[in-house]
């Protein structure tokens, strides 16, 4: 017994016959339309599970129904229903669909879950984000900043108020020096003996110590101890100048014949002794100093 679809699509009149009755080829056809004899011929027998996607079949239908001068409305319902009747079979062969189980339950929960972990790490990477900003931020008690200013960016120190002069280019150089320098002059050797723990235990020295002994030659001497990170330049006699960088605990001594020329670029963290006899503490901390030791000689 034919089912209903096939009583449908027999009252529809055939493509086939009526491009025959018309005189047209299957090449014919093709070079009109630009669809396959294959796809023509699938058309025509009703083959539809031979077409391709549904939506290009539709296309094809109506093209060719439209060439032959008749209406493509019957031809694409007919191949609606064969697809309808397709999917109807499709789904008595999977049965009845089946009810949603747990699940979607399951599945909340892991959302759940998953959102929990991903807070606390959100939260983790915070706090160490905030404490990396606070070690940054946080000033450094074992080393303070190597310079003669008052801890600010480039911001000469203030004694009692007042605002001290800039160091000079060459006072200034202290900021990037982390050792000792030295420089010839005059035919002598001008070097500076840092003592205490930052210099001990340095090899390849003379003396073993980890500095170079002080000039043998010059009646005066000076030796100075570091309270505090300071940068020192020192003129001996016409030599050329010396500058250091002291930290605390660290002590240098040098010599001359007539006269020390000194620049200390934090006045309260240097203790001076000349010619044995302590000078004390030369101003206060952060302070600019200068001065010349014996004080009765005049600098050139």
């Amino acid at each position: 017994m034919p089912s209903d679809h096939e009583e449908m699509t027999s009252e529809i009149p055939s493509l086939k016959a009526i491009r025959e009755k018309r005189g047209l080829s299957l090449k014919d056809v093709a070079a009109e339309t630009r669809i396959s004899p294959t796809v023509i011929q699938a058309i025509e027998g009703k083959l539809y599970y031979y077409l391709p996607e549904p939506i290009y079949s539709t296309a094809f239908i109506r093209t060719y129904a439209e060439l032959l001068g008749v209406g493509s409305a019957p031809y694409v319902e007919d191949y609606q229903g064969y697809l309808d009747s397709v999917e109807a079979e499709r789904q008595s062969l999977q049965g009845p669909k089946a009810e949603p189980t747990s699940f979607s339950h399951y599945t909340i929960i892991g959302f759940f879950i998953a959102a929990i972990v991903v807070i606390v790490v959100l939260f983790l990477f915070h706090n160490l984000s905030v404490r990396k900003v606070q070690q940054i931020d946080r000033p450094s008690t074992s080393e303070p900043r190597p310079s003669a200013l008052n801890g600010t960016m480039g911001e000469p120190a203030y004694s009692r108020g007042e605002r001290q002069k800039a160091p000079s280019p060459v006072e200034s150089q202290a900021e990037n020096s982390f050792q000792p320098t030295s420089q010839a002059g005059n035919g002598e050797s001008a070097r500076a003996v840092v003592e205490g723990p930052a210099a001990a235990g340095q090899p390849g020295k003379p003396d073993g110590s980890g500095g170079y002994p002080p000039l043998a030659s010059g009646p005066y001497l000076l030796e100075v101890e570091a309270l505090e990170v300071t940068w020192m330049r020192i003129i001996s006699d016409d030599r050329e100048p010396v500058e250091v960088l002291l930290r605390p605990g660290e002590r240098i001594s040098q010599r001359a014949d007539k006269n020390f020329q000194l620049a200390i670029g934090n006045a309260g963290g240097v203790r001076l002794t000349f010619q044995g006899k302590s000078l004390g503490v030369l101003g206060e901390h952060g302070q600019v100093v200068r001065l010349v030791l014996p004080p009765n000689v005049s600098s050139q």
